[in-house]
């Protein structure tokens, strides 16, 4: 396995090596598909700054995971310090701290990135923190936190909520 090249929806472009491109199983696929061309990925739907926080993590995590099969990264594997029974695990602290100091509109679009990339490890750790954000949270709380707009008028959402009073005990 090669660097690859890539560039971001700005135009940037970033070398990885064969050591962070393993985390990728997307950009594994298309290394194929880049012989004869400018040897660059695109990847118009990635911001600079969030592919270097993946970067950044991934080059945090590349010793973590080299022992690993790149095609079974972020699938359950008893052998593997990300096992990934996601619900029973921790985010280790490192993560934890890494996920924390986004801003919002971040944690969304490394999101994004991971899902288009495959990234499993990072995006199950960004889905499980969303999900401690807005658990015990009332509706109206969740789709202020989610930036969610109601479908419902005024007058359906009070109707809603008078039918489906026992829900709320």
């Amino acid at each position: 396995m090669n660097t690859i090249r890539v560039r971001t929806s700005e135009g940037q472009v970033h070398s990885l090596s064969p050591s962070i491109i393993k985390l990728f199983r997307v950009l594994r696929e298309m290394e194929e598909t880049i012989q004869g061309s400018d040897g660059i990925i695109g990847l118009e739907s990635i911001s600079g700054p969030i592919l270097c926080k993946i970067i950044k993590w991934a080059d945090h995590h590349q010793h973590d995971l080299e022992d690993m099969d790149p095609e079974t990264i972020g699938e359950k594997n008893p052998n593997s310090h990300f096992s990934f029974r996601i619900k029973e695990c921790e985010i280790p602290v490192w993560d934890r701290d890494f996920i924390e100091s986004l801003e919002e509109q971040e944690l969304y679009a490394l999101m994004n990135a991971c899902n288009f990339l495959n990234v499993h490890v990072l995006l199950a750790f960004c889905c499980k923190m969303v999900a401690a954000r807005i658990r015990g949270k009332s509706v109206e709380q969740v789709r202020h936190l989610l930036h969610i707009q109601s479908d419902y008028t005024k007058q359906e959402e009070e109707k809603l909520q008078k039918e489906n009073a026992w829900a709320e005990d």
